[in-house]
């Protein structure tokens, strides 16, 4: 996360260079192409089973021009949060859908890095979906050794 009143967003020689193996120009050149309409659609598939509602706002977005796009995200005790995803990251922009009128300054690499700041309760459901997923694990790997006996 940094503050927009930063130079530099984040450390992204660090993050970048381990995501996508790439040199400095390497990175200006993926930030540029860049289709942030396909990152918000992956980033909402990401933490989706961890908030109550998420998609791309209809009325903010121009599909001709990508480098901004703005997400609705209703977390699970019923926030509602306008986040704008650009080349700085993610950042909440409005505390209702589709209202960009308030944007922080502080900015995030991810979504989860945004909601484990900014909301309790993606945490609780990132943790609890977590323990589901590996006690479904457990259950699977007991079921295929009582296969094997």
């Amino acid at each position: 996360m940094y503050n927009s009143s930063n130079e530099t967003p984040f450390d992204s020689g660090d993050y970048y260079q381990n995501t996508f193996k790439s040199t400095s120009n390497d990175l200006l050149t993926h930030m540029v192409n860049t289709n942030f309409i396909e990152e918000a659609k992956l980033a909402i598939g990401d933490i989706g089973s961890c908030v109550q509602s998420s998609s791309l706002s209809t009325k903010l977005n121009d599909y001709n021009q990508s480098s901004i796009v703005y997400l609705n995200i209703r977390s699970t005790d019923n926030k509602e949060y306008c986040l704008e995803l650009s080349k700085h990251g993610y950042r909440v922009v409005g505390k209702n859908f589709d209202d960009n009128k308030c944007p922080s300054p502080t900015y995030y690499e991810s979504l989860q890095a945004l909601f484990t700041q900014k909301n309790q309760s993606y945490i609780q459901s990132f943790a609890d979906n977590l323990r589901a997923k590996l006690n479904e694990e457990l259950e699977n790997e007991k079921q295929e050794e009582l296969k094997e006996k």
